[in-house]
């Protein structure tokens, strides 16, 4: 991602310059300033997502939001890109004390669903018995992934992410069929969340007509073992895909990567950039959250409301 400016508080009809914080002129910033270095230093030096490179996780969002940030400086509000950044923080913060015995594995270009697929595994057992991915949320969302635990729901966005990952190390590093690797594969979900009550604190009091009882706090961390997923199967996930609602998502991974393909295949073709998107790259996000996601959750907003001649 390169950013052009700055979405800020202080005048959000107007993109201010790529300097607004950094020379003082923000009258109300949104974070130290520090805090905004880093979430930009975070975005603009990963290269690993960049260049139209397919990786697991983006086979599991959205190729159009992907591919416009590879492409285009896009003007940035730097609250968006807060959680992102938190999270890969924490992933730093725990990568630097994961001792010598236990070791991440970026995972080279390797063919899957027909096209080229890398990786990186936030931790690997030294035997390869284990895959471990982590993943940082804000407290709702962490209630959200408790609570399908406790109802002995499949995290399955989590599963199709680290099955891709088994794959990806059975035919790159391992050299074994896709079969005969069946590591266990944990994800951990981790949120900054409400203190516990003591156990010596009274039961919270039921509140008003209906004798409402507040929620227990969540618990800062929830760990979750994903069941093992075929390459076919993966194909058929649909990522985002809503439990509530399922169907509000409606591409699956092998459509998803198809669209890489066709966009490809399009621009080389001679096709212009933002005809090759419209043509071959829906908005896979759409739907998402009642429509929430593209307007709450994706840097690529702008530029992608450009492409569509959307006026906001």
């Amino acid at each position: 991602m390169k950013v052009s400016g700055f979405l800020c508080g202080c005048a959000r009809t107007v993109v201010q310059p790529r300097d607004h914080y950094d020379s003082g002129a923000c009258p109300d910033p949104p974070f130290p300033l520090e805090w905004i270095n880093a979430i930009l230093d975070r975005n603009e030096g990963d290269e690993r997502h960049a260049g139209g490179n397919i990786t697991a996780t983006r086979l599991l969002g959205c190729p159009r939001a992907a591919l416009l940030l590879d492409e285009r400086p896009v003007p940035v509000d730097v609250k968006r890109l807060h959680s992102a950044a938190f999270g890969h923080e924490w992933h730093d913060l725990m990568a630097a004390r994961r001792g010598a015995s236990l070791a991440k594995v970026v995972i080279p270009a390797t063919e899957l669903f027909g096209v080229q697929v890398s990786g990186e595994v936030d931790k690997v057992a030294p035997d390869w018995s284990t895959i471990t991915d982590w993943k940082v949320h804000g407290e709702t969302a962490q209630r959200m992934k408790h609570n399908k635990r406790k109802a002995g729901g499949v995290d399955r966005d989590l599963a199709a992410q680290l099955n891709i990952y088994r794959i990806l190390i059975a035919r790159s590093i391992l050299k074994v069929p896709d079969d005969e690797y069946r590591p266990t594969m944990v994800g951990w979900h981790l949120a900054m969340v409400s203190a516990e009550p003591h156990p010596s604190e009274p039961p919270p009091t039921p509140r008003g007509k209906s004798g409402w009882v507040p929620d227990a706090p969540v618990p800062p961390g929830v760990q979750v073992v994903c069941p093992v997923m075929t390459e076919a199967e993966i194909a058929r996930h649909r990522p985002l895909d809503d439990d509530r609602s399922p169907g509000t998502q409606p591409y699956t991974v092998r459509e998803i990567v198809k669209m890489y393909v066709d966009f490809r295949a399009a621009r080389v073709g001679g096709m212009a950039f933002d005809q090759a998107l419209r043509t071959h790259v829906p908005l896979v996000g759409r739907n998402i959250f009642g429509g929430k996601q593209c307007l709450r959750y994706c840097a690529a907003l702008p530029l992608c409301d450009k492409v569509e001649g959307v006026q906001r």
